[in-house]
This record gives structure tokens, sequence and C-alpha cells, in this order.
């Protein structure tokens, strides 16, 4: 998950971003980027994604 920093009010910002961590699973934005499929299949997310 990447999250753009802009002029916004910081406290905005911070709003915007703790909506957006709590209304989705953080796992089907994230990105595996190392380990083993085991390892990712154990936490639940995605294995290399095409």
């Amino acid at each position: 998950m990447t999250v753009p920093v802009t002029g916004d009010d910081p406290a905005e910002q911070a709003g915007r971003l703790c909506a957006r961590i709590t209304a989705e699973d953080p796992r089907e934005a994230a990105e595996v980027c190392g380990g083993s499929k085991e390892s990712v299949d154990r936490l639940g997310y995605p294995w290399l994604r095409s």
C-alpha cells in the first residue's frame, strides 16, 4: 500500500489513512516481496500477483 503525502491538512490525511486501513483487509493491498509461498499462505497473503 502506498499513501501519497499531499499538501492537505495532516489531520485530514491521517483520517483518510485510518479510514482506508480499517475499511478493507490490508492483505488485499499488500504486495509480497520476499519469503516463501508456504509462509505467505500461513499469513493469508496472496502469492505474487501477475
